[in-house]
Parts: C-alpha cells; sequence; structure tokens
C-alpha cells in the first residue's frame, strides 16, 4: 500500500491532538492567547495549567486543515500548521501514491495543508467538567 495524502493528514491530526492532550504543548497563557478561540480559552484558563490538558483531551470534537484562513473560532483551537513532512526511503514513486501531491527533497517529502489545523471543542462539555470539579 502506497502512501497517500489523506493517510498523512490523519497521522498529522492523531499527532497533533496527542500533542495537546498529553502536554507536549504546553496550554499556557501565551498559547491560548495566540490559538485558542474566546470560549476556550475563558473555560481552560479557569483550570491550572497542568490540568488544561486533562480537560481538553475528553472534550476534542472534529479536526480539519484550513483552506482558507480561520474565522468564527471561539469553540476551536487552531494551530498554525501549513504543511507536513513525511520521511521516506527509497523511490518515492514507489512510496507515495501519488508523488504529484508532494514536494520532494532528497528523503524528505512536504505536503501543503493550507492554513492550518482548526480543533473543535464541545464547550459545553468541558464547561459541565470543570464545574464538576469545582463542585468536589
Amino acid at each position: 500500500m502506497k502512501y497517500t495524502v489523506e493517510m498523512a493528514e490523519e497521522m498529522e491530526k492523531k499527532n497533533l491532538i496527542g500533542a495537546l492532550c498529553n502536554g507536549s504543548i504546553e496550554l499556557n497563557s501565551e498559547f491560548l492567547n495566540a490559538f485558542s478561540g474566546k470560549k476556550v480559552r475563558e473555560l481552560l484558563s479557569i483550570l491550572p495549567e497542568r490540568d488544561r490538558a486533562y480537560y481538553l483531551s475528553e472534550n476534542i470534537g472534529d479536526c480539519f486543515f484550513n483552506s482558507s484562513p480561520p474565522t468564527d473560532c471561539d469553540n476551536n483551537i487552531w494551530l498554525d500548521i501549513s504543511e507536513i513532512e513525511v520521511q521516506f526511503e527509497g523511490d518515492e514513486t514507489e512510496f507515495f501514491e501519488d508523488v504529484s501531491d508532494w514536494t520532494i527533497h532528497e528523503d524528505l517529502a512536504y505536503l501543503y495543508v493550507g492554513y492550518g489545523l482548526t480543533i473543535e471543542v464541545d464547550i459545553d462539555s468541558l464547561r459541565e467538567n470543570i464545574e464538576k470539579e469545582k463542585e468536589l
């Protein structure tokens, strides 16, 4: 099976969401101010920084690469990812399903994905989870 654009995009989404939810990407004030919508920022800011990834992980919705600049992002996190890098071995025509989708430099290939990754957050569920924690 040859490597497809869809495979690359799904792997990148999985890796980025994993990084958000396991603490590899710090959900500090600077990150929230730069990359999260107003409602997401307000709710996560209530929590100590060390707890934010845990609460976020339970409330991730759909995610998609943007073909245009994102707008109306109150319930979203936006990651500034414009390309996916893939390292491969051997002949690119044997590795990739469609070589024309990729920009290839030696053993690295780059796939342009647009204006970043939008990750939707279930604001109502996040709010409920935070309120439950405060009651304890």
